[in-house]
């Protein structure tokens, strides 16, 4: 018997879809080994006079440099919802086609030199990292023009996640775009992630961008921040941008004053309030009056009432 099939080759777990060229071709083609590929789910009229499974480099090398693989697909023979088995022959193994990390496979007529479907699949790419300050890091979009709106999330060292994400389309050439701040993106910024088509209007979609291959967050990052920005290149303008920064680590609570809470004085201009110490390097002020008059207000710290010119 044949000996067993390795699965040496990075292409095998890969799988994508058929394309319809002709004759209702579909179906997802999956890699499983060296030697073998399933399709499952697989459609096909079964009214081509000399249709045949190939294997090829690239969709545009089917008929020059394929290689048929697996049975005659046989005419009058119509499939609907079927699972095919492809082994290769004897000898013959997936990366013996494939170029650059990608193979293509086809429905190929023969008589005709046709394509009527085919997929390309590629080697994956490795699970991305989360080692970046700024994965978890997030916040919402400015509106600056277009409706721009939406909550923008670093998911991990090289995937951007925007929810709610909301623009009227109306722009001629607008883009993801990342840089190392807001005032980076036309000189520095680098486009992410797909085209936002003009005429496609957004209201509450969900939008998740992958960086380049070899990129990664901390890549675009200065100073434990980075912006990403809804871009138009043609106008060299801004719809809307977020800056994203390391989240501080989590305050303790080791003073004696956490908990402590008291009442601001009346002094001037109104002002009320409850001043609470939440933790170690959070204070909040609740219930909080003041009739916004003064011109040069400010929140000061001090050891006591009669320091607060020296404090900050």
């Amino acid at each position: 018997s044949a000996p067993a099939c390795t699965s040496d080759s990075l292409l095998v777990g890969s799988f994508d879809q058929l394309s319809n060229k002709a004759h209702g071709v579909a179906g997802k083609v999956k890699i499983v080994d060296d030697c073998t590929i399933m399709i499952t789910g697989f459609a096909y009229d079964g009214a081509a006079p000399d249709a045949h499974w190939y294997i090829a480099k690239d969709t545009g090398s089917f008929g020059e440099e394929g290689m048929e693989i697996g049975a005659t697909l046989t005419q009058g023979e119509a499939h609907t919802d079927s699972t095919i088995t492809i082994t290769l022959p004897e000898g013959k193994k997936i990366d013996d086609f494939a170029v650059d990390g990608q193979v293509a496979i086809s429905v190929w007529c023969k008589q005709f030199n046709a394509n009527f479907g085919d997929v390309t699949l590629i080697v994956s790419a490795p699970a991305c990292t989360s080692d970046s300050l700024l994965v978890g890091s997030f916040d919402q979009l400015s509106n600056k023009a277009h409706g721009v709106a939406g909550k923008v999330k670093i998911v991990d060292d090289c995937t951007i996640m925007i929810t709610g994400f909301a623009y009227d389309g109306a722009a001629p050439d607008a883009h993801w775009y990342i840089a190392k701040d807001t005032g980076s993106f036309g000189e520095e910024g680098m486009e992410i992630g797909a085209t936002l088509t003009q005429g496609e209007a957004h209201t509450d979609s969900t939008i998740t961008i992958t960086l380049p291959e070899g990129k990664k967050i901390d890549d675009f990052a200065v100073d434990g921040q980075v912006a990403i920005s809804v871009w138009c290149k043609q106008f060299n303008a801004n719809f809307g941008d977020v800056t994203l920064i390391v989240a501080a680590p989590s305050c303790s609570s080791d003073s004696k004053f956490v908990g402590v809470s008291a009442e601001l004085s009346m002094l001037a201009h109104k002002v009320s309030g409850t001043v609470k110490v939440v933790d170690d390097c959070t204070i909040m002020v609740t219930e909080f009056a003041y009739d916004g008059t003064a011109p040069d207000a400010h929140w000061y710290l001090a050891p006591d009432n009669k320091s607060f010119k020296t404090g900050t």
